[in-house]
């Protein structure tokens, strides 16, 4: 009864080890992974934020993509499909020549024109509309460069803005691709430990129940059998070990120490073949199995 209530305090423990294992390993898990899915959230969350402050630069520097590109191309841009399309030579001109740059000085140097042209009583006269044609026309060849340049300016802006939120939408991607790679690591890690913890628990409690039953209930096949040859009875020998230990079957006389039929061998064959492997316990012997080469067991 005794040897019963081991065997099965061993599987219980064995098996209530294996469940607080396994469900530390389970927590353990999904600690890491909620870590990784907040790195994640935090990286993303970051990235937008960056972007946002660069979207004004490069929204302007779109902006300054379509009357460049009219000017130099004659090709207007539209950021919302990011196509092309051809304009006429009126148009091209039309982009330059409507713009607040060149429609500020113009009329500038043209208050500027008729005010002298008054002066001298002549701002109606022929002179006066050559003189104001001139204007526009060097107006127009000055201003030209300098908003080409200004517009290049923008555009720059616009695409240097661009290379940075590349680059911090290209760094970010790779942190959360380690991220997701990590928390792939951890749940496979886990899936292994717990299949281990699995396996472990399935040993003991195998080592647990096949000591007890093949033991007979009582007498065991490990360290400490008792083989005491007063214990025994129905005693045949049937052959020797590598080592010339005699083997025999035989039945326990008080089938507390087990039930049936077994094989194994007497203790006082081994007080001279093998003393170490004998144990003194009250009144009986016992055998250490582990120390000779025969293996206890139960045959009927």
């Amino acid at each position: 009864m005794g040897s019963s209530a081991g065997a099965i305090g061993n599987v219980v423990g064995a098996v209530g080890g294996g469940f607080l294992t396994d469900r530390a390993i389970s927590k353990g898990v999904g600690k890491a992974q909620a870590g990784y899915n907040q790195a994640q959230s935090t990286l993303t969350a970051g990235k937008q934020e960056g972007l946002g402050y660069l979207q004004p630069y490069m929204g302007i520097g779109e902006q300054a993509i379509s009357p460049l590109s009219t000017l130099l191309l004659g090709k207007s841009y539209d950021p919302e499909t990011g196509e092309f399309s051809e304009v006429s030579p009126e148009d091209r001109m039309s982009a330059f020549t409507a713009s607040p740059d060149y429609q500020f000085r113009l009329s500038e140097g043209q208050k500027a024109l008729e005010a002298s042209q008054a002066a001298r009583g002549g701002l109606l006269s022929g002179r006066a509309m050559r003189e104001s044609q001139e204007l526009g026309q060097n107006q127009a060849a000055s201003e030209y460069g300098n908003y080409l340049g200004r517009l290049m300016g923008l555009a720059g802006m616009g695409q240097a803005s661009s290379g940075q939120a590349a680059n911090i939408a290209g760094n970010v991607a790779g942190q959360i691709g380690q991220a997701q790679i990590g928390a792939g690591n951890v749940a496979m890690q886990g899936k292994i430990a717990r299949g281990q913890n699995m396996a472990d628990v399935l040993g003991a409690t195998t080592g647990a129940l096949g000591g007890y039953f093949q033991g007979g209930g009582g007498a065991g096949a490990g360290a400490g059998a008792f083989s005491d040859i007063n214990l025994k009875e129905d005693i045949h020998p049937i052959r020797k070990s590598t080592s010339g230990i005699p083997i025999y079957h035989f039945s326990y006389k008080d089938k507390k120490y087990g039930e049936g039929k077994f094989e194994g061998v007497i203790a006082q064959d081994l007080l001279i073949l093998k003393p170490e492997a004998v144990i003194k316990d009250g009144d009986y012997l016992k055998v250490d199995y582990s120390k000779i080469d025969v293996e206890f067991r139960r045959v009927a």
